[in-house]
């Protein structure tokens, strides 16, 4: 088994996020989607912070990555291939996962409450939920 020091993993990334993002067949917007997860909480103090990385986090996020990159979907999670008219695999297209039924009704009694709290929440301009606190929100979703 060869381990490199993750340019491989990055460049397969790096293309991967390019694709997903330009107007292409790959941008199906999962990737936009993503910066709403991650959408940082801002504590109302600041406090300048310069230390060294944790490096066994580092590495354990890195190997998360590796097994990312080298993963097959349709092999490794069971994940669906998208076809084409002909019924065939459509090898542009991104393999896809489905939730079983016990997550989808998880997901969604999970997604019902969170569109009524963002429903009964408003900003402290009266001007709407928490969805329009978040100015990128509207060109992502």
């Amino acid at each position: 088994m060869r381990v490199d020091s993750g340019q491989h993993a990055a460049r397969r990334i790096g293309e991967y996020l390019r694709e997903a993002t330009q107007d292409a067949a790959a941008n199906d917007g999962l990737m936009q989607r993503f910066g709403l997860l991650v959408w940082p909480d801002v504590p109302p103090a600041w406090e300048d912070v310069d230390d060294w990385p944790d490096g066994e986090k580092k590495r354990a996020a890195f190997a998360v990555f590796e097994r990312l990159a080298h993963a097959d979907p349709l092999a490794d999670w069971n994940a669906e291939a998208v076809l084409d008219h002909a019924g065939e695999m459509d090898t542009a297209m991104p393999p896809f996962l489905r939730l079983d039924g016990e997550a989808l009704a998880m997901a969604r009694e999970w997604r019902a409450q969170w569109e009524a709290m963002l429903r009964g929440r408003r900003s402290a301009s009266g001007a709407g939920g928490a969805r329009r606190e978040v100015p990128e929100a509207g060109a992502v979703a």
